[in-house]
């Protein structure tokens, strides 16, 4: 195989690794990605852009602000987390903000007709402006199972948010009990619940880790100082 010419194969995280040994890879490390925490904030929330938000998704001033990120790819599964918000919406007045574009957008769009409390806005490519986003909503739901590691919930939990995804992917290994809930990847059904389950908790006691967890998401330069730290046991282990 391709990878027996190689010293060492390096993973983005720990859930690409374990597929990669599953397949009898060998040599593999997990180094997980990490993200600018300098540009992603709880302190960037602005009220006012939130009460914007829930009023273009016809809601009222005590409901919760849903955000969801990213390419309109089937892998997104989009159309189920419409669903599950729509769901969960029944018990807890919610809107959802789409913040995306892509080659599903024509699903896309058909999944959210109908749906008022659903908005679709256009890529954010401001950085400022998208960690503004971010922080001034209530949580964060993710629906794809693929990702080697997960920019966006890194992202979200920098910003101080709850987030919701599936229990595959790159997400399944950053989510923790007190700010995250975990559901069967692909299914409507289990993301609603989960859903619920993060809306049952006591608004500020979630709010209060959410807070204290946004310090501990992974760094990008602690990233690439493993990796080079990495890369020169590689070629100092080549050189004996």
């Amino acid at each position: 195989q391709l990878t027996a010419h190689f010293e060492s194969v390096v993973a983005g995280g720990a859930w690409l690794a374990d597929r990669l040994m599953g397949r009898g890879v060998d040599a593999v490390t997990s180094i997980p990605l990490g993200i600018d925490r300098t540009a992603f904030s709880p302190s960037l929330r602005d009220e006012a852009l939130r009460s914007r938000l829930l009023g273009a998704c016809a809601c009222p001033s005590d409901a919760r602000l849903v955000l969801g990120v990213g390419r309109f790819h089937p892998e997104k599964r989009w159309p189920m987390v419409m669903e599950a918000v729509t769901r969960a919406g029944a018990g807890t007045p919610l809107g959802l903000v789409l913040i995306g574009d892509g080659v599903d957008r024509a699903r896309v769009l058909r999944a959210a007709a109908g749906k008022p409390h659903v908005q679709i806005l256009p890529p954010i490519h401001d950085r400022p402006r998208l960690a503004a986003h971010l922080a001034s909503a209530d949580l964060l739901i993710h629906g794809c199972e693929s990702e080697t590691f997960g920019l966006i919930p890194a992202e979200a939990m920098a910003s101080g948010l709850p987030v919701v995804g599936p229990d595959r992917g790159g997400f399944a290994h950053l989510a923790r009990p007190e700010t995250s809930e975990v559901y069967r990847s692909g299914d409507t059904a289990a993301a609603t619940a989960a859903l619920e389950r993060l809306l049952s908790r006591d608004p500020q006691t979630l709010r209060a880790a959410a807070l204290e967890a946004s310090a501990r998401v992974r760094r990008d330069i602690d990233h690439f100082a493993e990796l080079f730290e990495h890369y020169a046991s590689v070629v100092a282990k080549a050189r004996a």
